[in-house]
């Protein structure tokens, strides 16, 4: 493993692919440098945490033809791929609601770190827990389909001050 001081130092190497894994505000940014010298990539859930170059990234990546993938790797969890396929030979028969409970306690997720300055926990880095714990949203949608209905609550409703919601 080679390390470089820039991404343009590591995109003058003409890498095959890379992987997209720092704070979300910066995501597109990467993203579209990275699709411009033509690499496939892995860009970590979630895409953004503005809808602007949306588009350019997808025209891009187009263009070049790349390949490209979302960090959801929930879809590859031995359990919820076993449910896909009993989903998809109607093994449950018709559902009628879903509910998928997730909670995960911030301070624990790094304790080496101080959790207040992981950009999940601030909004300059794209942080809050609707962009950062997205991943229930990707894997019920895979398995599910899109929601004719959605209901939630949330907002900043701990006890740890941030500028993001913590709880949704």
């Amino acid at each position: 493993v080679r390390s470089f001081s820039t991404l343009e130092k590591a995109l003058d190497e003409k890498p095959d692919c890379a992987v997209i894994a720092n704070p979300t505000h910066y995501h597109l940014d990467v993203a579209l440098q990275v699709a411009r010298a033509g690499c496939h990539f892995l860009l970590e859930k979630p895409l953004a945490d503005t809808f602007e170059k949306v588009d350019e990234l997808n025209a891009t990546v187009r263009q070049h033809k790349l390949i490209t993938m979302m960090g959801y790797q929930m879809r590859f969890h031995p359990c919820l791929r076993w449910i896909k396929e009993r989903l998809e030979e109607n093994a449950f028969g018709r559902l009628l609601n879903l509910r998928i409970k997730k909670a995960s306690y911030l301070p624990a997720w790094h304790p080496y770190e101080d959790f207040r300055q992981l950009y999940a926990s601030r909004k300059e880095l794209g942080g809050g827990v609707i962009l950062t714990e997205s991943h229930e949203i990707d894997y019920a949608t895979w398995l599910f389909g899109k929601p004719l209905r959605v209901h939630a609550v949330g907002g900043n409703l701990g006890s740890f001050p941030m500028d993001v919601e913590d709880t949704a």
